[in-house]
């Protein structure tokens, strides 16, 4: 992991963690397809045991999962992102935590989503943040991943939902992540490739795996 990286993505997402929520909490409403890969989620891990969001933002998609009747608990890097998703989604469990060094026993979780968790990482990170999935995953527990495709190409954004905003955002083939996946040791099951709904700039995939 590159610490100082992971302390300016701490640091911008803090910033934002209100209009983030803002702007993104009520966005399933109009991405039908969205829902019914979420829906697909749920229906693999209700009532099998814990279940984490990890990269949780301010709690729109563990809302959602929890509305349909799932005991979920929402892991962010971001401190203030955590206080924002606490009070917006009372009901839920949200805590502070690092994919990269999760507070989580080996083989003691059922199911990760983990929507657009990626999607700042280089590949580096995305091999160490995987191999921590994989090994708080129980055996056949449940991994769903987002992510924007594209090449593999950096991309920069100078004034992400706030002037001066700095984030850089990698957009990965699909290739390339599934490859990563199966080396570590997941058996991947879907792959849904998407186009932008409107208001959207980029491909999206999501990929369901499994321990």
């Amino acid at each position: 992991m590159n610490t100082k990286r992971q302390e300016e993505r701490i640091a911008a997402y803090s910033k934002i963690a209100e209009e983030y929520h803002k702007q993104f909490t009520t966005e399933l409403q109009k991405k039908p397809l969205d829902r019914k890969i979420y829906d697909l989620f749920f229906d693999r891990v209700v009532n099998t045991g814990k279940v984490l969001e990890i990269g949780c933002g301010p709690g729109q998609i563990s809302n959602y999962l929890w509305m349909r009747g799932l005991d979920i608990t929402g892991v962010d890097i971001s401190p203030e992102m955590v206080e924002v998703a606490t009070k917006y989604n009372s009901n839920i469990e949200f805590v502070t935590g690092n994919v990269f060094e999760l507070k989580f026993f080996d083989n003691s979780i059922h199911g990760v989503v983990a929507p657009f968790l990626i999607v700042n990482f280089d590949l580096e990170e995305v091999t160490e943040a995987f191999k921590e999935i994989h090994r708080i995953l129980v055996q056949e527990g449940v991994f769903l991943v987002t992510f924007h495709v594209g090449n593999d190409e950096k991309v920069v954004i100078n004034d992400y939902l706030e002037a001066g905003n700095k984030l850089t955002f990698t957009h990965f083939r699909v290739k390339t992540i599934k490859d990563l996946l199966t080396k570590i040791g997941f058996t991947i099951t879907e792959t849904i490739v998407k186009e932008p709904y409107e208001g959207e700039k980029t491909i999206r995939a999501f990929i369901f795996a499994k321990k």
